[in-house]
């Protein structure tokens, strides 16, 4: 037991790593894989150190090399995947997402010589075979022959796919034309009657049955008067009926998220024409003042002065201009978000659909969120009680908590909806104002939500190692949680939150990846564009700070009399 103790001992000390060519390559690679883990073991906790040493201890060379591999790794990864390039990947999946949906939506159907299966057939006679046979009686009696002998093939066809017969609906005899004299209301009662009884029958001893459409009919009675030449229905008949279709049909497979799949797209409000204009007239400066910079940039480039041989500086001028280009850039930026933002909550490019709760669903993403905020941790720069990176990283798995419950519908699940209600009043409380306005306001002074903050509180900062070390994944998300929580409502969830937003069909795990992904980087970009206009909107002098603040406030109180105008005309 000794000897083979020992050997292993020796061979996890000296044994060369695999593909080592000389021993000069290894002093070479375990100098470096020092150094790398000197810079590693800076930005990890105490216990990941420990465990480092302890390993170190037990294989050194094996230890060094898996940390020269990690640290490497890391390295290529932060070089080649930024934040920067994931917004741009971000930027380029909307926009081939945006223009995929739009081409399905308006150029979409089977390219030629491609046959499916239909998913429903409507059909319907009687008008043109008593034009045809002048109202023969005898016609009636051909028409109910040649039924009875499709019915039963549409029998067959109703084991597999919808099959709706459409009655024939009123015309307005007055306004008939001297060839259509022939069809009279009678006559489309007697049609109508046949078509009735003959399927009737065959449904009554069939599985499969041929629906019957009658709400067309009710439909035209209402609106036949609005005829132009008395047989065709006004367009919004037709519109009602296929309404009736497409509810009957797609109800079963989409449930409409408050009747949103039959509703048309809502037209474009004066204050959302105002936005659209004046992020149109931003994206023109921003482009004016980038031409004019790179022309005052090629032709004023820096020269020497030959008496002084000192630089000469750029003109007043110039630096202005060159001044405008942050906040008109900001502006653009934020005025592209607010067209995804458009797209995603009010357009019908994008689908919704309905949540349906599973433990799985909701458990399963939290598991998950809470290895990677327990993996990654840093030293906090201050220890004393709630820093300001232990309150980021508070905020962030908060927000991240209650983003999972909204996208996964936890509410249905009465323990978890309490508990959110709980991280909620915690999420108020390091607000500040925003927690003493909602228990002063909505006078719930619930003293167990209280005790619950306090006892985190205290059990977060009581040990010294506690307050001495926080995770960076959970910081991060807690920096742009307001953001994150604002955004949801537009480009993650839909409806109010009581749906989900559809980038990919038909794959929903490839499109809560997909939109995740983009939800974040907007949140993020938002953040970082709001900081930069607020450095440039409010100033540290009191006067100006003071003047901006009543252009503010008179800017939205226009804005406010536009809206309220409109709304009194609809």
């Amino acid at each position: 037991m000794s000897d083979n103790k020992v050997y292993l001992d020796n061979s996890c000390e000296t044994a060369p790593a695999p593909g080592a060519a000389s021993e000069s390559n290894e002093a070479e690679t375990t100098k470096e894989a020092g150094e790398i883990s000197a810079g590693f073991n800076a930005h990890i906790s105490p216990f990941s150190t420990t465990a480092a040493s302890r390993l170190s201890d037990c294989c050194h060379g094996g230890a060094k090399m898996s940390v020269l591999a990690y640290s490497r790794g890391k390295r290529e990864i932060n070089q080649y995947f930024s934040i920067q390039n994931a917004k741009l990947l971000a930027l380029v999946a909307v926009l081939l997402l945006i223009v995929f949906h739009s081409v399905s939506r308006n150029y979409g159907g089977l390219p030629m010589g491609t046959s499916l299966k239909p998913d429903i057939i409507v059909l319907g006679a009687a008008t043109w075979s008593i034009k045809l046979h002048n109202g023969n009686t005898e016609a009636l009696h051909q028409y109910k022959t040649n039924l009875t002998s499709i019915a039963r093939l549409l029998e067959k066809l109703a084991e597999h796919i919808e099959v709706i017969w459409v009655l024939q609906d009123p015309v307005l005899e007055d306004h008939l034309s001297e060839d259509r004299k022939m069809i009279t209301n009678q006559q489309i009662d007697l049609y109508n009657e046949a078509a009735l009884s003959i399927l009737s029958s065959i449904n009554s001893v069939s599985k499969a049955k041929v629906q019957i459409l009658r709400a067309s009919r009710l439909a035209a009675e209402q609106t036949i008067s609005k005829s132009l030449d008395g047989l065709h229905l006004p367009r919004s008949t037709r519109d009602i009926s296929a309404m009736v279709l497409m509810n009957y049909f797609c109800n079963k497979i989409l449930k409409p998220i408050d009747g949103s799949c039959c509703l048309p797209r809502p037209p474009l409000t004066l204050i959302q024409k105002l936005t659209a204009c004046f992020f149109l007239l931003s994206i023109s400066g921003y482009l004016a003042v980038n031409f004019i910079c790179r022309s005052n940039h090629r032709e004023n480039k820096p020269a020497t002065d030959i008496e002084s041989g000192e630089e000469k500086k750029p003109s007043i001028a110039i630096s202005s201009v060159a001044g405008l280009k942050i906040p008109f850039q900001s502006v653009c930026k934020l005025g592209l978000i607010m067209a995804y933002f458009y797209f995603c909550d009010r357009a019908d490019i994008f689908m919704k659909e309905q949540k349906f709760y599973t433990h799985s669903s909701f458990f399963i993403p939290l598991i998950f969120i809470l290895v990677l905020g327990f993996f990654y941790n840093e030293n906090s720069k201050e220890a004393k009680l709630l820093n300001r990176e232990q309150t980021d990283e508070w905020k962030g798995w908060m927000q991240l908590v209650i983003l999972i419950y909204h996208i996964s519908g936890a509410s249905a699940f009465l323990p978890v909806y309490m508990h959110v209600r709980v991280l909620v009043a915690a999420y108020l409380f390091q607000t500040g104002y925003g927690h003493f306005s909602f228990f002063w306001l909505k006078g719930d002074f619930g003293l167990y939500r209280v005790c619950q903050i306090l006892a985190f509180i205290l059990i977060r900062n009581i040990p010294g190692y506690a307050r001495s070390v926080y995770s960076s994944f959970f910081a991060w998300f807690g920096k742009i949680s307001l953001e994150l929580f604002i955004c949801q409502y537009h480009i993650w969830l839909a409806a109010d939150t009581k749906g989900i937003l559809v980038l990919i069909p038909g794959n929903p795990m490839l499109n809560i990846i997909i939109s995740t992904f983009i939800f974040v980087c907007v949140a993020h970009e938002i953040s970082q564009i709001t900081n930069e206009l607020a450095q440039i909107a409010i100033p540290k002098d009191g006067s100006a700070l003071l003047k901006r603040l009543l252009g503010g406030a008179g800017f939205l109180l226009v804005v406010l009399l536009l809206s309220t105008q409109e709304d009194a005309k609809l």
